[in-house]
């Protein structure tokens, strides 16, 4: 081997050896919920990027595993347990089954979550300042702004005196949620009645079973299972010809008519700065759960006119989104 042939392999070894170290160093961030498609890729997409900003990019120094999201909750706990074989570095969930069949399979891997419950009153956090555990996230608890969306619903349907509440049975959050949110609506004047849906292809059934039952509206209770199949969810709640509002934007510019609540997008960029820290060695247990405060309404006024809804001016105002 002559002199520039032992200068090229040498280059090549210090170009592979680099290689190697480059992928041993790259972190893995295991992802667990109900896997979805459209909208939730702008969420995914503000979790790179704010992953970005913190240092992180895949195909260099991160490995984001997606293979394991589900498509209903009783495949949850499998793929969790999946995702501690892997030995990611972090659990990132969505939802509270997703936080809970991840915390029941590890003690020590990092788990981020973004939630809509009480972290604390659900067990997997000692308070919010200080969660103690190897969990930490990103909540909005949903029962403190479930009665505004009802109040919302009906200022644009004022004889609205029975809701439709969707939500899946499974879920133990949903269904304490649920029962909260019964208690703290009756001084609205409106009753409640709990639509149970176990898996996307009971959504039309369901809905029309509502409305035979006599509801006037539908409020959706947050769940990832609709979030994951909103396309559907809307349909299905369209041919009944009843108004609706959601938790999230994305809802409404997919056709529904009303929403109120916190961004999507907005928690999974507080997630991965969250996730950034626990990278550089930051402990899951000191870090506080966050709540982001920003609370927004979105009115489709094309779904409003279809269905021979007049949206009072006054809702008009305090809107964030009107879509025409």
């Amino acid at each position: 081997m002559n002199r520039r042939e032992t200068v090229l392999a040498l280059l090549a070894l210090l170009a592979a050896t680099r290689a190697s170290m480059a992928q041993q160093q790259a972190k893995r961030i295991g992802l667990l919920w109900i896997n979805s498609v459209g909208e939730s890729s702008a969420y995914l997409q503000a979790f790179r990027e704010g992953l970005r900003a913190q240092g992180y990019s895949e195909g260099n120094n991160l490995e984001i595993v997606d293979r394991f999201l589900v498509a209903s909750y009783p495949q949850m706990a499998d793929a969790a347990a999946k995702l501690v074989a892997e030995k990611v570095d972090v659990i990132v969930c969505f939802g509270n089954t997703a936080i809970n069949a991840a915390s029941r399979a590890t003690t020590t891997i990092p788990i981020v979550f973004v939630s809509g419950t009480d972290p604390v009153k659900a067990g997997f956090a000692l308070s919010l300042a200080r969660p103690g555990k190897n969990i930490t996230g990103v909540t909005v608890i949903n029962e403190e702004i479930g009665a505004k969306r009802l109040e919302l619903l009906k200022q644009a349907v004022p004889g609205l005196k029975l809701v439709a509440i969707p939500l899946n049975p499974e879920s133990v959050s949903e269904v304490n949620d649920f029962k909260e949110l019964e208690a703290s609506t009756r001084s609205l004047g409106i009753k409640l009645r709990s639509v149970p849906v176990r898996h996307p292809g009971e959504l039309e059934a369901a809905m029309k079973g509502a409305v035979q039952s006599g509801v006037a509206g539908f409020a959706p209770m947050p769940s990832t299972i609709f979030f994951a199949n909103a396309r559907k969810l809307i349909n299905a709640i369209e041919k009944t010809g009843l108004p609706a509002i959601y938790d999230e934007r994305s809802y409404v510019r997919a056709g529904g008519l009303m929403s109120y609540g916190s961004d999507n997008a907005e928690k999974f960029r507080h997630v991965a700065v969250i996730v950034g820290k626990i990278l550089k060695g930051a402990n899951p247990g000191d870090l506080p759960i966050e709540q982001p405060m920003t609370l927004r309404m979105a009115i489709n006024l094309k779904t409003a006119k279809a269905l021979g809804i007049k949206i009072p001016q006054s809702l008009l105002l305090q809107a964030d989104e009107v879509i025409q």
